[in-house]
């Protein structure tokens, strides 16, 4: 099987499991939204960022470095996982200490209990790092995406009983608590990986130098993801960073949803070809076009849609998240296709231009996460974060481009004249046609689909982009096509 075919059928997977997560997510935080409340959210959305920060500084890149060196042997990824094993504690044990100054600075002694509780997950998520690098790298796509339908599903069970029995902001810390822990022993048992209690740091310094890049990268970038939710909890209150969160991460469920089937596999089968740079941009350009099409699509249905999104996933006391909604969806596209970029730096083994760039943009985003912070309104804010990725998709096809392929920019963006046609067109179209009123909330939602979606696969059409689409269809319907000669 070539890279190309193994790249497909490790997204066919992917996608079967990203998607009945996707149902699950919905579903579950349809239940958990109508029984908790915004400020339940605000409370965890808090610790949560600082639980993620934390697992970051435990892996210090070195997941990622496992699946890229090819000259580890098991002696070697043993002794990694076990300095992993003596880091989390370590780590898992400050952060535990930082609960009580976190509590002092939100003046809220309930952030104590929250990030003793929280701790559990954090010590599983750590050490879970290098079990699931290797669970990709030997390419068991399969057993992973079972992996993760099967936690998700578990973790929201236990959540949505915990929230009925009362236990409130308490539910979303065991959700995440369980899903870690069926995680970790999942991948575990399935790594082959033993313990050592006295491992050699030698092992580790055989990636150091192409993950210290990787881990700094990753911290940074994280920072400017959610110092925006520090911020808004901080300024404008519990309540106000729920509405803000919710909207952020529906905004998210595209980009991590669709670029996250893509993207986890793009490492482990590109990273083959690391010597090969024109190869890697030849596959990676299908990739960006998918994406970008679909991107496309995406931005303009959930801009006009997003009333209707917020009010039947979550109900009439998200309201407030509408505006939010809206402006941030606007980023979706832009967004869905910078979010693969980190996989091909790795792939090229080039971490060093990934964390120049990570440099550049973040110091952009959070300038304009700080100006929009200080307007203590969080539509005004969402609009600065959502020009803010405008910047960042700019700064980072500028490196990738130019530092990681030696591609002009004039012929990478020559490749997006056909979506800014779309996009155009189809975002004048659905002005007009959201004109109609209709009453039903869920029949509008329906009609606006079924509206852009017509328009859209138009527009797709008259541009000749369906051969990027039809990349991803079943290789049934395609030699059906072929046999019609659609594509002779």
């Amino acid at each position: 099987m070539d890279s190309s075919s193994s790249i497909k059928f490790a997204t066919v997977i992917s996608a079967l499991s990203k998607y009945t997560n996707v149902i699950f997510n919905l579903l579950a935080g349809a239940v958990l939204s109508r029984i908790l409340t915004p400020e339940d959210y605000g409370i965890v959305a808090v610790v949560m960022v600082f639980t993620a920060f934390f697992s970051l500084l435990s892996d210090m890149g070195l997941g990622t470095g496992v699946i890229q060196n090819k000259n580890l042997d098991a002696e070697d990824i043993n002794n990694i996982y076990s300095y992993t094993v003596y880091l989390g504690i370590v780590i898992t044990f400050v952060f535990i200490l930082f609960s009580f100054p976190l509590a002092s600075f939100y003046e809220d002694k309930i952030y104590v209990p929250i990030g003793l509780l929280l701790s559990i997950s954090l010590l599983f998520n750590t050490l879970n790092m290098i079990p699931n690098a290797i669970m990709l790298k030997n390419k068991a796509f399969i057993k992973v995406g079972v992996r993760t339908v099967v936690s998700v599903f578990v973790s929201y069970v236990v959540a949505i009983i915990a929230a009925i029995l009362g236990f409130k902001y308490y539910s979303l810390v065991l959700q995440a608590i369980v899903a870690s822990i069926i995680t970790y022993f999942w991948n575990y048992l399935g790594s082959g990986l033993k313990f050592k209690i006295c491992p050699k740091f030698n092992s580790v310094q055989k990636i150091l130098g192409y993950s210290s890049y990787q881990f700094v990268y990753s911290i940074i970038t994280y920072a400017a993801r959610h110092v925006d939710a520090l911020l808004t909890g901080k300024v404008m209150g519990n309540a106000m960073l729920g509405y803000y969160n919710k909207a952020y991460n529906l905004m998210l469920y595209p980009v991590t949803y669709l670029t996250s089937v893509i993207s986890p596999v793009l490492h482990p089968i590109l990273s083959d070809h690391q010597d090969n740079p024109e190869y890697i941009f030849k596959q990676y350009i299908k990739v960006f076009k998918i994406l970008s099409l679909m991107g496309v699509y995406i931005t303009v249905f959930c801009f006009y849609s997003a009333e209707e999104i917020v009010l039947i996933l979550y109900g009439n006391k998200w309201v407030e998240s509408i505006p939010c909604v809206a402006v941030l969806s606007l980023s979706i596209w832009l967004q869905m296709t910078s979010s693969s970029c980190p996989s091909i730096y790795q792939s090229l083994g080039k971490t060093k231009t990934m964390f120049y760039s990570s440099l550049m943009h973040v110091g952009v985003q959070i300038a304009f996460i700080i100006a929009g912070i200080m307007t203590k309104d969080i539509y005004k804010l969402a609009t600065y974060v959502s020009v803010s990725f405008v910047f960042k998709f700019l700064i980072e096809y500028y490196m990738l481009m130019k530092k990681g392929f030696d591609v002009k920019l004039k012929e990478f963006y020559k490749l997006l004249i056909p979506e800014c046609i779309c996009f155009t067109v189809l975002f004048i179209a659905m002005h007009y046609i959201s004109d109609i009123s209709i009453n039903n909330i869920i029949l509008s939602a329906v009609f606006k689909a079924f509206a852009s979606g017509a328009i859209y696969l138009f527009l797709i059409f008259v541009t000749k982009q369906d051969k990027y689409l039809y990349l991803v269809l079943p290789t049934k319907i395609k030699n059906l096509i072929h046999r019609r000669g659609r594509f002779e």
